[in-house]
């Protein structure tokens, strides 16, 4: 193969009549030149020169979360279109704020399970980066927010609050606005018991009573067990809260009399008479 090399090289630059040391280095020039143009770009299909390394495609993904994001004892999945050593995959990955973890080696090392050694805190966001060239710039990287708890934020009238308007609504706000209002009421109970209507306010659940009685302590509960829609998040005790309404108002009628105090002079042998005002 080589000789043909050099005949093609031969016809090219006419160097047929040069001398035989001059022509030779002729050729090893043109040699050299191939043989570094060959490692750079290579010659498809005939296995004489290097190709280049192709990095890997990595991708990361959370083995168990949902819509409200990934549970806290989720392990993660990291696959690769080609094998990768452990070692190298523990040099590459990094994750932001840090955690202990273990690998798990698959499918002849082009999947790893991350398997996190302590669970996740909760409502956080977490990083994975893999910086496979060793450059710091880690530009291969994945965000997982972790699950916030499904609760009861606060409610209205507040616990054991006083002189609430009759004509009040009550309100329970929680966590998370995935609830199904139907669902909601079958967990909802207020004693005495009163008749009303249900809205929903994005995370807000509006009980709205026909009559609430004045003086009378209202007692509330939502039982634990309310599940968020498309999630296995569940309220996991009962919130309960009372408040007392204000007694009626009665209306009483007032009486004012004002006597005139200006000078009034009358003689000894008239009746005194005083301008009075009243209402």
């Amino acid at each position: 193969m080589f000789k043909s090399v050099i005949a093609f090289l031969k016809r090219i630059f006419n160097i047929q009549g040069l001398r035989r040391r001059k022509w030779q280095a002729g050729i090893s020039i043109a040699i050299v030149v191939v043989l570094l143009a060959g490692i750079f770009w290579g010659v498809g299909g005939t296995g004489l020169f290097l190709k280049p390394v192709q990095a890997a495609e990595v991708n990361i993904v959370a083995l168990n979360s949902d819509r409200l994001g990934i549970e806290i004892d989720t392990e993660f999945l990291l696959s690769s279109n080609q094998p990768l050593a452990k070692n190298e995959v523990q040099k590459a990955l990094k994750i932001e704020p840090q955690f202990d973890y273990s690998l798990d080696k698959m499918d002849g090392g082009k999947k790893y399970k991350i398997i996190p050694l302590v669970k996740l805190d909760p409502n956080k966001i977490y990083t994975l980066s893999y910086d496979q060239d060793g450059s710091g710039r880690e530009n291969m990287s994945w965000a997982f927010q972790t699950k916030s708890k499904f609760h009861v934020v606060r409610s209205l009238p507040a616990n054991q609050t006083t002189n609430v308007p009759i004509n009040t609504g009550i309100e329970i706000t929680f966590s998370h606005d995935n609830f199904d209002l139907n669902t909601a009421k079958d967990y909802f109970s207020i004693s005495p018991q009163v008749k009303g209507s249900w809205e929903k306010h994005k995370k807000t659940l509006v009980f709205v009573p026909d009559k609430l009685e004045p003086a009378t302590i209202y007692q509330v509960v939502l039982q634990k067990g309310l599940t968020l829609k498309g999630t296995k998040e569940t309220l996991d005790q009962d919130y309960a809260f009372s408040f007392e309404t204000a007694p009626l108002q009665q209306e009483t009628e007032s009486f004012i009399m004002n006597l005139d105090t200006a000078l009034t002079e009358f003689s000894t042998t008239e009746k005194p008479v005083f301008p009075v005002h009243f209402y």
